[in-house]
């Protein structure tokens, strides 16, 4: 079976954002479920960052060790009036949940780089395997996906939630996609 590449795909972004924006670049991501290839865009600007305030993301509460150590958290008893009570626990849990997150998730992007890293050599070993070790090199590249899935929905999540605050306060509006 032939196989035709073509670049199909396109990325869009209105002038506001060409404008606020010092440089912008596209990359092509890996296949992962379908036979065409993902876009991440990246932009840049000179303009210094502050510090980021804390954000609490919708892909943690999908996990239970969370919503644990949630409840832990706020089970812990503190003395004072009630106001003081909440934001002692609010400031806990706060510290709490960036390290939970630190260790569980770590960085959303780099864990995509590092099972894109993986699922290309699975592929082809795949295509070049005897017989007797396709089977194991199937079940692998499965595994391999199943964990990309996992991390792309993550970072679907945390990019959906950046969108909309993003988009909120910058006042523009941002479109990527990919033809499926």
């Amino acid at each position: 079976m032939h196989r035709i590449h073509r670049r199909l795909d396109r990325a869009l972004c209105n002038g506001v954002c060409l404008d606020e924006w010092d440089s912008y670049t596209y990359q092509f991501l890996v296949k992962n479920c379908s036979d065409h290839s993902p876009i991440l865009g990246s932009l840049a600007s000179n303009s210094l960052r502050k510090v980021s305030n804390f954000r609490f993301f919708s892909m943690w509460v999908q996990d239970t060790s969370c919503l644990k150590l949630i409840h832990e958290s706020w089970a812990n008893k503190v003395v004072g009036c009630p106001m003081f009570i909440l934001q002692h626990k609010l400031k806990r849990l706060k510290i709490e949940l960036r390290e939970w997150n630190k260790n569980y998730f770590g960085n959303v992007h780099n864990t995509i780089l590092l099972k894109e890293g993986l699922l290309p050599g699975i592929q082809q070993n795949l295509e070049t395997a005897s017989m007797s070790d396709i089977d194991g090199l199937i079940y692998q590249e499965k595994l391999a996906k199943e964990e990309l899935d996992h991390a792309l929905h993550c970072q679907y999540l945390f990019w959906k939630e950046m969108a909309k605050s993003f988009g909120l306060k910058m006042g523009i509006e941002i479109l990527l996609f990919s033809m499926l």
